[in-house]
């Protein structure tokens, strides 16, 4: 994914928040997919609940199991709760972290225009 903007989002299955706004990642991905990388971070799930709840909700991007001491070394300070939504630039930098869950699409695809796309 080198030379596009990220949007990485780390969610969990027993994460209500994350599993209300996660149609809204898959609506922005399937809309943004092109111009930016989206990438999933299931942190400190069980594995078979992830699958089970990515067979239910599927997504365009993948995602993969993570601890969240793996993601400090993206977010060298930490998460502070999930969802976690992180936007990084074509070259790596961290443009900015939202914190708590997109209630609106239009929210999401706000921050991915400015924040991704730069504008």
């Amino acid at each position: 994914m080198r030379g596009y903007p990220i949007v990485l989002n780390a969610w969990g299955s027993w994460c209500a928040p994350c599993r209300a706004e996660f149609g809204l990642l898959a609506s922005a991905s399937a809309r943004y997919g092109r111009q930016v990388g989206f990438l999933g971070a299931d942190v400190n799930d069980d594995p078979g609940d992830a699958k089970a709840f990515l067979g239910q909700h599927p997504v365009s991007y993948p995602s993969y199991q993570m601890s969240s001491q793996q993601l400090t070394g993206i977010v060298p300070q930490g998460l502070l709760g999930t969802p976690t939504t992180i936007f990084i630039n074509p070259v790596g930098k961290i443009v900015t972290v939202h914190t708590g869950e997109y209630e609106s699409q239009g929210t999401l695809d706000g921050d991915v225009q400015s924040y991704a796309l730069g504008g």
